[in-house]
Formats: C-alpha cells, sequence, structure tokens
C-alpha cells in the first residue's frame, strides 16, 4: 500500500519540477532533465534520511503518541502550506 501511494506522490511531482525549473529560464532544456533529477533524488534521499532520526529523537524524548500526533500537525500544515503557495497563488 505504500508503494502504491508513493507513486501517486512521486510521479506528479516529478512534472512540477520540470515546470519549475522551464520558468525559471536560467537553465538550457537539455541541463533541465539532468537538474530536475538531482533534485529530485537529494531531497527523496534527504527526507529518507532526516525523518527517522527526527521520529527517533521525539520517540526519545517525548513518546510514542507525541511523535504522532507532531508528525500529524506537521503534515496537515505542510498540506495547507503548499495549497496556498502552489495552488491558489
Amino acid at each position: 500500500m505504500m508503494g502504491f501511494c508513493l507513486s501517486l506522490a512521486l510521479v506528479p511531482l516529478l512534472s512540477e519540477l520540470i515546470e519549475t525549473l522551464e520558468d525559471m529560464d536560467i537553465y538550457e532544456p537539455s541541463q533541465i532533465c539532468d537538474m530536475t533529477a538531482s533534485l529530485f533524488n537529494s531531497m527523496f534521499n534527504l527526507g529518507n534520511l532526516v525523518a527517522p532520526l527526527i521520529a527517533g529523537v521525539l520517540n526519545d524524548n517525548y513518546g510514542y503518541k507525541y511523535t504522532t500526533d507532531f508528525m500529524f500537525v506537521s503534515t496537515g500544515l505542510y498540506c495547507i502550506a503548499y495549497y496556498f503557495i502552489m495552488i491558489y497563488k
């Protein structure tokens, strides 16, 4: 289930990155795919590296309930910010 949902999130993200880099007009068309792949992979893997560390620190200091509540609230705030910054403009 996680792999299915992850693919639904990652495919639109790549097209958004390509559109954003094309709108910036600072890269040549041949560099846009390379830049998109490098940005996507570096941020995706940075999240995979940092998220367990943050969750572990929160769990050790505050317990499981606070950690899951914090992740829920931070995800909700991110979704609201994303909506107003990227969709609503």
